[in-house]
């Protein structure tokens, strides 16, 4: 009896177990990426958590992802075919994913759910719509307005409940508004959107009447009259406000000086904490709601207003919009819209933008939540919800490769700041140069073949068992008639397996694939065709900043990697001594090596700092300033990074800081030289530096040349500290574009990993030239103890 009641009570338990597996298994799992700030993040776990509280079917689970790193993990991720299924997305980085099928359309899921998109301001559905196409729902807007001070323009005699509407009244106001000391340095500004290219061109490209491109996108449209007009207005503005006291100079000379100022003024200021306007330094600048947060944060008695945008013909802002995207290969598309349908519903809009009533910095996109009384009602936030209400928005053009154009804008923009060419020469030659990029980006590619992958990995399979096939038969050659010899080959390739595994299908299939690339035409997302050596031919003939980058690489390594060895030997020797505490300053001159480059760089761009770094007052002090104004014609007070002639020594004298590397091998290789031979020189009559020469250098000269070999490689690899101190741009003037930061642009932000994986092997080949170099004439003057002289 009891038996059957056990047995009874264990069924109905299963029964009980069965549906809640079942609902366990249908459960869909949507991942969601999204960048926010720490007070935003609450926000989105409050909006994730209602939607998985009202949709028992579907869990969503939330991922931050730093908003500067998602278009790149994205395009990784859905090129390796994991992506995830709902992405925050920057819709002006749109254009390149949505031309290459990076995007999933939603235009079926949208006619079938009869989803109403009425209530979306239009620049939002324009920045996600492509070939006629919607890739995302809009969800946050940040168009841009003026911020002025009006405890400023009162000082200045100027009404603070009256902007400036018009170029003219900007240019009055801001003129009104600057101060500067007896010597010209900038004490307060009254404008600062100058020098942030292409951004600020682009708005007022707009203001005139123009467009960056022709409607149908495939025509570079910048060079007209009005895009003249509109460059020509930035620099004459800029030299009006910042501009040296000096008379009789020409328009050229005046815009660079003006520029150093402004640069030397900005310079000074960093971090939200040291923002210009909160600190009262600029009187007006056009910004994001995003600045208001940080403004009530850090400077809450600031008495400033939002205006709209001064104009000059037509009344145009930007507006950087945020998206909802599925990307292409997510495997829970539906889910994946359920989930977009809810958080861009108008109370979720609100939930992220407005949490607690907290304003985040950011405008819904739909009509309906911007609108209303928490946000609507605030003075500081209306300004810019009325410029997006009367249609002022403006979108940088969704256009694949036009990331590229607006570099090669923005580099041609700075030689007029520079005072090295007019704007019609930089709008001319960053038209000849974008129009190459527009064409290849919009090129029909069907027409060259697809990589046949399969062929391929059949090929490498069949070279690969040959060679696997070769070894064991010169295993079995070698062990013929030893039974245990045979046994420990076998045992040695066994163990060995999982690193050789690993070495073959990490290591060199991905050198052997990025050869195959190298002949290729490859954004990632789309197919990899084959177009031959072109790849090659551009670089070598038809690329100027490509020979640029391989110059700035060879004058870095070329001066680096000797006083980098010098210096590492000298320490080196020092520390060798046999003093008390010696340990200790090892230790000191060690600890530089092993911090972090990113820290050693936020450290040295301080150090730089043109106003309060601490080396270009010593050198201002020393009186050296004028020694190198003679030598270089680079001003030191402008600052080492906004100098074309001192960038690249900058980064050089930078390399020294981290010598304790060097000095840890060279000291191991000195301490391995017997002390015998020392002294029997010192029986001969030797003094320290004949020890030196004719017993240290010889003993120390396989370190020495190792240190060689390593240290070329490294420098023509030199990448981390320019990036972060020039955010990647190789500015001032091209002069820090090194050999892997122009590699890595191409690859990860033009997304030409095929031009990229020949620059690549480019640089393999000059570095395999180089070493082999080296190798030959080491025989020349390396010594290695115990081997027989030839």
């Amino acid at each position: 009896m009891k038996l059957k009641l056990t047995i009874a009570l264990l069924f109905v338990a299963l029964l009980a177990i069965i549906p809640i597996q079942s609902d366990a298994r249908e459960k869909e799992t949507v991942v969601f990426w999204y960048g926010a700030t720490p007070e935003e993040r609450v926000a989105y776990e409050q909006m994730i958590a209602e939607f998985n509280r009202t949709h028992p079917d579907i869990e969503v689970r939330g991922m931050l992802v730093p908003q500067s790193y998602v278009e790149r993990k994205l395009i990784l991720s859905v090129a390796g075919g994991v992506p995830p299924d709902v992405v925050r997305f920057y819709t002006h980085l749109g254009g390149e994913m949505m031309s290459r099928g990076g995007l999933e359309p939603l235009d079926d899921l949208i006619a079938r759910d009869r989803f109403d998109l009425s209530d979306f301001y239009p620049i939002g559905i324009e920045q996600n719509t492509y070939n006629g196409r919607l890739y995302g729902v809009p969800w946050i807007l940040s168009p841009n307005a003026l911020f002025y001070n009006k405890r400023l323009f009162r000082e200045a005699g100027l009404d603070p409940n009256r902007p400036p509407k018009t170029w003219k009244e900007l240019e009055d106001y801001s003129v009104k508004l600057t101060k500067r000391t007896a010597s010209g340095d900038i004490v307060c500004i009254g404008y600062t959107n100058f020098l942030n290219n292409p951004t600020d061109f682009h708005m007022y490209l707009w203001q005139t009447g123009g467009e960056p491109l022709s409607p149908d996108m495939k025509r570079i449209a910048f060079t007209s009259p009005e895009g003249v007009e509109a460059l020509t207005w930035m620099r004459d503005f800029l030299i009006k406000l910042a501009g040296p006291k000096e008379t009789g100079l020409t328009k050229e000379q005046a815009v660079e000086r003006a520029k150093n100022n402004l640069n030397r003024f900005r310079s000074s200021f960093s971090g939200p904490t040291q923002d210009q306007f909160g600190l009262e330094k600029v009187a007006m600048r056009v910004d994001s709601p995003f600045r208001i947060p940080s403004m009530l944060k850090y400077f809450p008695d600031l008495d400033y207003g939002i205006a709209p945008v001064p104009y000059n013909k037509v009344e145009a802002m930007e507006v950087v919009g945020n998206s909802l995207v599925i990307p292409r290969g997510s495997k829970h598309r539906d889910a994946a819209w359920e989930f977009i349908k809810f958080a861009s519903s108008r109370e979720q809009m609100l939930t992220v933008t407005n949490f607690n009533n907290q304003f985040s910095g950011r405008i819904p996109a739909r009509k309906s939540a911007a609108k209303s009384e928490e946000l609507y009602g605030n003075p500081l936030i209306a300004p810019f919800v009325d410029q997006i209400e009367r249609g002022y928005g403006r979108t940088t053009p969704i256009a694949p490769g036009y990331r590229e154009v607006g570099d090669a804008l923005a580099r041609n923009i700075e030689q007029v700041f520079s005072g090295k060419l007019t704007p019609e020469a930089a709008l001319k030659q960053a038209s000849a140069d974008g129009q190459k990029t527009l064409d290849k980006a919009t090129e029909d590619m069907t027409r060259y073949p697809a990589v046949p992958w399969a062929t391929l990995a059949v090929v490498t399979g069949v070279l690969l068992a040959v060679t696997i096939g070769f070894v064991w038969f010169v295993i079995i050659k070698q062990t013929r008639g030893h039974r245990m010899a045979r046994r420990e080959a076998v045992l040695f390739y066994l163990f060995l397996s999982p690193w050789l595994v690993g070495f073959i299908v990490l290591t060199l299939g991905s050198i052997l694939a990025s050869l195959v690339f190298s002949f290729t035409r490859w954004d990632i997302l789309s197919a990899a065709r084959f177009v031959g050596i072109s790849n090659y031919i551009e670089l070598i003939f038809r690329d100027p900043r490509f020979i640029t980058a391989l110059y700035n690489t060879i004058y870095y390594a070329f001066f680096s990697i000797p006083l980098a060895m010098t210096g590492g030997l000298a320490i080196s020797v020092l520390m060798n001594q046999k003093l008390r505490g010696m340990q200790v300053f090892r230790t000191v001159y060690y600890l530089p090596a092993v911090v972090s480059g990113v820290a050693t760089a936020i450290l040295w761009q301080w150090l730089f700092n043109p106003t309060t770094g601490l080396f270009n007052k010593l050198l201002i002090m020393l009186g050296l300033d004028k020694l190198i104004l003679t030598l270089t014609g680079a001003v030191v007070a402008n600052g080492f990074l906004n100098e074309a002639n001192l960038a690249k020594p900058a980064f050089i004298i930078m390399g020294l800081w981290s010598v304790g590397g060097a000095m840890i091998i060279y000291l191991a290789g000195l301490q391995g030289i017997p002390e015998e031979l020392y002294e029997a020189a010192k029986i001969d009559g030797t003094n320290a530096w004949q020890r030196f020469r004719h017993v240290t250098l010889p003993l120390l000269s396989p370190t020495i040349f190792y240190q060689l070999v390593i240290g070329t490689m490294a420098a023509f690899q030199f990448f981390t500290p320019v990036y972060i101190m020039t955010g990647g741009t190789g500015q001032p003037e091209d002069s820090t574009m090194f050999y892997s930061l122009y590699l890595f642009k191409n690859a990860f932000e033009f997304m030409k990993m095929g031009y990229a994986s020949a620059m690549a092997w480019i640089l393999f080949a000059i570095v395999l030239v180089i070493t082999l170099v080296h190798f030959k004439g080491a025989k020349r003057w390396v010594y290695y103890e115990g081997k027989s002289e030839e």
